[in-house]
């Protein structure tokens, strides 16, 4: 299961954080026994607390501090119904946690904002999908990546087939030919009138279906492929709620392929979409640094137009770091080697600023960016009429 972590829930988060925060990642482990789950939490903690303590709290107040992400020990229901990934949020004005569709490594920071370069995937679509097996027979559904597919757990209340929706006692009347779709070459036994009635019938039954997996997948927004014979797929579109259903399908009976068969015949549909805005901002950096002045590749210089607002597009590379400090009063940034107490990633803070600014970031394979360095800009408009300051300390 995975809660609400929407671009728009991340922004009011990065509104409200005060000047100590606290961001813990782990994943989380799909077992009956939660012992790995309760131990990645506890070494978070003792991280958390050791990094509060050396930026001067005294232990008593950092376990204080914590208190609330201890309790999550006791939350059974988060146990229960694990995410891929958990991100806990702390700070003195409470704490929050998410369940998201990311395998998240371990790691704890204590900086003067929430670190949010982990979830950025999560707000650019980084190839994560779910596919929707139908038929009258059988309802499944599956989450995607560039890797596989993982079968999500659909409540109780979805029913799994047209009989278990409408309580038919006359199962051969909807006999349905699980190979065959009505009117694609196989004829239907019966009258016009029974042919409305059972696809109103189909109708009910799919907007059941998609009211379970919307309370599945939640705010994700992510593409949504639909596996089924053709003649069922037009009515669960005209009956569905969940709007980033792709157009593209995976024809033919899914009770007949196995998960392999139904990702290799899903993945080719949904690439291109990943793929194509990411590419679109790439070019447009790339043409940008070939006539502009409009990109910007120092670190410092970087965190400072994401600071002005005008950092339209932000590219960071996966697993780098740049600790430092960032003076708000004056703009000032200081570049570190190490780390120091009071430190933070100033990648992290270039992400924060650029989305509270409006602008997109993404978070990139080195391979993949860009430019080489750890992170690139392209910018709202000419550094040449920028005031904003280009030195550094």
């Amino acid at each position: 299961m995975y809660d609400r972590l929407d671009l728009a829930t991340l922004k009011g988060l990065l509104a409200d954080a005060p000047a100590v925060c606290v961001s813990l990642f782990m994943p989380m482990h799909r077992t009956e026994e939660n012992a790995q789950n309760i131990s990645h939490i506890k070494n978070l903690t003792r991280e958390a607390q050791r990094q509060l303590t050396a930026q001067g709290m005294s232990s008593t107040e950092a376990q204080a501090f914590l208190e609330p992400v201890h309790r999550l020990v006791e939350e059974t229901d988060l146990w229960r119904h694990p995410g891929d990934g958990l991100a806990i949020f702390c700070s003195s004005e409470g704490c929050q946690r998410f369940r998201v569709p990311l395998p998240l490594e371990e790691k704890a920071i204590v900086a003067p904002r929430y670190h949010v370069l982990p979830l950025l995937p999560l707000m650019q679509g980084d190839g994560r999908f779910y596919l929707l097996a139908l038929s009258q027979n059988a309802v499944r559904l599956w989450r995607g990546d560039r890797e596989g597919l993982t079968e999500l757990p659909l409540g109780e209340d979805v029913p799994r087939s047209l009989a278990d929706a409408l309580r038919f006692d006359e199962a051969d009347e909807l006999y349905f030919d699980r190979n065959n779709a009505y009117g694609a070459g196989m004829p239907f036994h019966g009258h016009s009138e029974f042919k409305d009635s059972h696809k109103e019938k189909l109708g009910r039954f799919f907007n059941l279906v998609d009211k379970g997996v919307c309370r599945v997948i939640g705010n994700d927004r992510a593409p949504l492929v639909l596996a089924g014979v053709d003649y069922l797929l037009p009515i669960y579109r005209s009956n569905a709620e969940y709007a980033p259903i792709l157009r593209e399908s995976v024809i033919g009976n899914p009770e007949a392929l196995r998960p392999q068969e139904l990702h290799a015949r899903a993945w080719p549909l949904v690439a291109p979409v990943f793929e194509m805005g990411l590419q679109q901002d790439i070019a447009r950096f790339r043409e940008a640094a070939g006539t502009t002045r409009r990109t910007c590749t120092d670190t410092a210089n970087v965190v400072r137009a994401a600071a002005f607002g005008q950092v339209e597009t932000l590219f960071v590379a996966a697993r780098a770091q740049q600790p430092g400090v960032f003076d708000p009063e004056t703009h000032t940034v200081h570049l570190h080697d190490t780390w120091t107490p009071g430190d933070e990633d100033l990648l992290n803070a270039a992400a924060v600023f650029t989305l509270q600014q409006g602008g997109t970031a993404y978070l990139l394979p080195s391979a993949a960016m860009p430019v080489e360095g750890p992170l690139a800009a392209l910018l709202r408009y000419d550094m040449a009429g920028s005031r904003i300051p280009t030195e550094s300390r």
